[in-house]
């Protein structure tokens, strides 16, 4: 590991300045720091997926232990949906069991406000289910509205056998399937899905909607990229492609052609994390064909905020590839794809969205500056980032703000190593520090560890430049913090590395 060069640096410190040594030394720890990266994340893409919440669905009373309660502003949008508070207590409370994290809740409840809306409407509709089965639809109702979730899922599953009719019994898997994916039970849910598409083979005899079949086959390829989403499990990404293949034979393109581009849409989204989990270029590559196929019926004048958002995934498959195979053509085709996004994700129609394609610019701007030695390139990469955290203020949530703060710093701090450039160094020290700030109790230790390093080889080299002591003892403190991070989390080479590293730092400190 580069961390080993610290030991070449301690043999000729005693004739050089501490402030040459401290830009240099952590230049090694950028260097493995970003091939640490690589190597773990290779095709990766930082926002892929990435959500902002523009609503805190939980305020902490900080008085029973970790209790927390609904806001006003989420409890008052369900009330108006016909969601009840309970279960949204319910649900809440099944979320911080599973162990998701404090700062995940509030986006989940807030993204699944609208299927508990629906549920729950189609619960308590009177033609919900055939005549007779009042029963079972009040019970799972009456479950569902105090928050047992769980409870009105087993009704629906369990009861779905003796429902009067395929269509009825369809009805009961698809309503339970709901609450498998609000319990996160996604697997539960393609199987409920699949039950549901195998009743209505006896439903299509009698004259039901053909489409239905391939809704529900594509509601199976959701669940089943979901489940391979939480758990990395690649029979489920399998599974997922295969339902999305099955249903493009389900539905004609000439006589649904919108439908058939979004089939070709998710066949390309199930595509592209499988080969970013298994670092598998060729399902990127097919992700890029099913991209290109469902943007010749999704065109920007027939659907522009699907054409859109296939642009953007474009673009992050593009630039998986180009990031793995270190050269600029696929970079530039990527840097096409997310500046047509732009085009209709605009600051004002959909801010969020905007924000999140600006900073996904910016990351192929700077890979492409990085490849081809472009100095335009990573200055348009920072206009691109810096209008993801200043002009998407409040727009990114704050691990993707996070990540986009530190990606800005990383492009100022490659544009200073290129060329002499005015500002550079300080506007990176400040990307950097408000990175530090904004990521959570939750970040990985080894993640703010990078950020550390680098903003420890900035400060260091400002302060060769100012003769700024203070910088330098901020650095210094900077990097024994990140080597502590190192060695509670790396292999025990490299805890050696690191601790002769902070050796070699504190008595370098100590003679000056």
């Amino acid at each position: 590991m580069i961390l080993d060069i610290f030991r070449e640096f301690s043999k000729r410190l005693p004739g050089e300045r501490l402030e040459q040594f401290i830009p240099v030394a952590t230049a090694f720890c950028i260097f493995l720091w970003c091939a640490a990266c690589a190597a773990k994340a290779c095709f990766s893409v930082q926002r892929k997926g990435a959500q902002a919440h523009g609503v805190l669905a939980i305020a902490h009373s900080g008085q029973d232990g970790g209790g927390a309660a609904i806001c006003e502003e989420l409890a008052g949008e369900a009330a108006k949906k016909g969601v009840t508070a309970a279960s949204l207590q319910g649900l809440h409370a099944y979320l911080r069991e599973a162990g998701v994290s404090d700062a995940d809740i509030p986006g989940r409840m807030q993204g699944a406000l609208d299927r508990m809306a629906e549920l729950r409407a189609r619960l308590a509709a009177s033609d919900a289910f055939s005549q007779g089965e009042s029963n079972v639809q009040a019970e799972a109702l009456a479950c569902f509205d105090r928050g047992d979730l769980a409870s009105a899922r087993q009704l629906l599953f369990h009861a779905a056998d003796d429902a009067v009719g395929a269509g009825a019994r369809a009805e009961r898997y698809v309503a339970a399937a709901s609450i498998d994916h609000l319990l996160l039970d996604y697997r539960a849910a393609a199987e409920a899905y699949c039950a549901a598409e195998a009743s209505l083979e006896t439903a299509l005899a009698d004259g039901a909607d053909p489409l239905k079949k391939w809704r529900l086959r594509m509601e199976q390829g959701r669940a089943l990229l979901a489940a391979a989403s939480a758990d990395a499990d690649w029979r489920n990404f399998v599974e997922a492609i295969d339902a999305y293949r099955g249903a493009l034979d389900l539905v004609a393109r000439a006589a649904a052609p919108l439908d058939w581009a979004e089939c070709q849409y998710c066949l390309g989204e199930a595509c592209l994390a499988f080969g970013l989990s298994e670092k598998d270029p060729d399902r990127v590559e097919e992700a890029i064909d099913a991209y290109l196929a469902a943007l010749e019926e999704w065109t920007r004048e027939r659907a522009p905020f699907d054409w859109a958002k296939t642009q953007n995934s474009l673009g992050d498959a593009l630039l998986a590839l180009g990031e793995d195979e270190g050269e600029g053509d696929r970079l530039r085709p990527a840097v096409e794809a997310y500046r047509a996004a732009l085009q209709e994700w605009t600051r004002e129609t959909a801010p969020m969205l905007w924000a999140m394609t600006q900073a996904n610019l910016g990351d192929a701007l700077e890979a492409l500056g990085a490849r081809t030695d472009g100095q335009e390139a990573l200055r348009q990469a920072v206009e691109a980032y810096e209008a993801a955290v200043n002009g998407g203020a409040g727009d990114l949530d704050p691990s993707s703000a996070a990540a986009t703060n530190a990606a800005l710093g990383d492009a100022l701090l490659a544009m200073s190593a290129r060329e002499e450039t005015p500002g550079a160094l300080e506007r990176s020290a400040e990307a950097y520090r408000t990175a530090l700030a904004l990521q959570g109790p939750d970040a990985p230790p080894l993640e703010r560890a990078k950020i550390q390093v680098n903003l420890a080889y900035v400060l260091g080299s400002l302060s060769s430049r100012s003769r700024n002591r203070s910088l330098l003892g901020e650095a210094l403190a900077l990097v024994d913090v990140a080597v502590a991070a190192i060695k509670g989390g790396g292999a025990k080479k490299d805890i050696q590395a690191a601790e002769n590293a902070q050796k070699t730092l504190r008595e370098a400190l100590a003679r000056t």
